[in-house]
């Protein structure tokens, strides 16, 4: 991204390639950074937005202070703070941050998309790679959020044959045979003084078969030594050889359980979710119909619209999970649009209807996070409003980014600020 973004012409480092070093390490630890504090991503995203931050914005402070760690002679090459040299290195630091990570690219999202869609954004040159990348970040965060509420339809899997295809389980291999060598001598020994070699055996029958009687008194104990020798062999044998196959089926079993319970686990997983994303589509149904402020104790109907709008976006967001779909913005919407006159109001306007109004509650209700930044989301500026403060169009310009004569009715005002409560709210949740 960082070549990408300097092929655009967006700055000029000279022919050193030890300046861009530099500048990829600065935003490799930035990205870092970011991941650490993932309230940084919000101010990220407001500087990549918008090519005209000042060059004064505390957050290219925080960056200039990582290139200049490598790059000490940065302000001689650059008289002024370089500052699309130092946007460059945030937005790759932001692409690199997000990547395949659902909580952060909804962050950017929920931050970026109301901008995007009211045309409140100066991407300069470097403006079709933004486009690419804004697609990219709603695209990993709204697959993921789809699934978690149950509304992701998968691709359905092919159903195995129930014919196995694999071989049948080999029965229990057991061996307890004993060789006829093993025991030839004991009996040989049993039978006469010497074997049919004529060899002397080792404690032998001193007499011959045909000897009759004192023959058949020697050749009993012996004979009966040979067998109980025969049989405690065969029997160890067969001893050790059904403790080994036990072992092995025991194994066997233990992984077998193990991956059946792997799979019971997963389910329980899967059905926790759906009880979860179910119970959520049922509260947003009701709070669609109901049309009640929980936190203004009043219908949206009986408040003034941009009250009805930051009280909706705070009810809702109390209801929803921080990852959520698109739609449930767009519920938002529908609803301000059914319960409000939706007249359109300048944004300058809605303000400061909302610092006559004082919503109850409000300021306590919206998450913060230290984002060490001048260009700061229009909620900033709305809980401000509401906590009583005066909100001068200077103060949407310079802090916000935006034009004070922007048209908004109730609807899209709602929908706004509940993108910027949802990016807070991940970016709160996971630092």
């Amino acid at each position: 991204m960082l070549q990408d973004l300097l092929n655009c012409g967006l700055v000029d480092i000279g022919s050193e390639d030890s300046r861009f070093a530099k500048m990829e390490s600065a935003a490799g630890r930035l990205s870092k950074q970011i991941e650490e504090s993932p309230s940084l991503l919000i101010t990220a995203a407001l500087i990549a937005l918008d090519e005209n931050v000042g060059e004064d914005d505390p957050f290219f402070e925080r960056v200039e202070s990582l290139v200049i760690e490598e790059w000490n002679t940065l302000r001689n090459t650059h008289v002024n703070r370089p500052r699309e040299l130092l946007r460059s290195i945030t937005v790759s630091a932001l692409v690199t941050a997000t990547n395949e990570n659902p909580e952060r690219s909804a962050i950017v999202w929920n931050t970026a998309a109301s901008r995007l869609s009211h045309d409140q954004t100066s991407l300069g040159k470097a403006a079709d790679l933004l486009t690419q990348c804004f697609k990219k970040v709603f695209s990993t965060a709204e697959i993921e959020a789809l699934r978690r509420a149950g509304m992701l339809e998968l691709a359905p899997t092919k159903r195995r044959s129930r014919k196995s295809t694999g071989s049948a389980p080999e029965a229990p291999k057991l061996s307890g045979s004993i060789k006829t060598e093993e025991l030839k001598q004991d009996v040989a020994r049993a039978v006469g003084p010497q074997n049919q070699e004529g060899q002397g055996l080792d404690d032998p029958n001193p007499q011959w078969p045909n000897q009759g009687q004192p023959w058949s008194y020697q050749f009993t104990p012996r004979m009966t030594e040979a067998l109980v020798k025969a049989v405690n062999l065969g029997t160890s044998r067969l001893a050790k050889s059904i403790a080994a196959e036990i072992a092995t089926h025991i194994t066997a079993i233990e992984q077998h359980l193990q991956k059946q319970l792997g799979q019971v686990e997963s389910l329980q997983s899967k059905l926790a979710e759906a009880e979860i994303a179910g119970r959520m589509r049922l509260d947003v149904l009701w709070w669609s119909q109901a049309r009640y402020s929980s936190s203004q104790n009043a219908a949206y109907s009986a408040l003034p619209a941009a009250t009805a709008a930051i009280s909706a976006a705070v009810d809702l967001t109390a209801m929803v999970p921080a990852l959520a779909p698109t739609s449930v913005a767009h519920v938002l919407g529908e609803t301000m649009a059914a319960c409000t006159q939706n007249e359109s109001l300048t944004l300058l306007n809605h303000l400061g209807n909302l610092r006559e109004s004082r919503p109850v509650g409000l300021k306590e209700a919206v998450p913060t996070g230290d984002t060490n930044a001048g260009r700061v989301p229009l909620l900033q500026i709305v809980t401000e409003a509401s906590s009583g403060e005066s909100i001068s169009e200077d103060d949407l310009r310079s802090r916000v980014g935006v034009d004070p004569e922007l048209m908004l009715d109730a609807s899209e005002l709602a929908m706004w600020l509940f993108r910027e409560l949802q990016a807070q709210r991940i970016a709160a949740g996971a630092a």
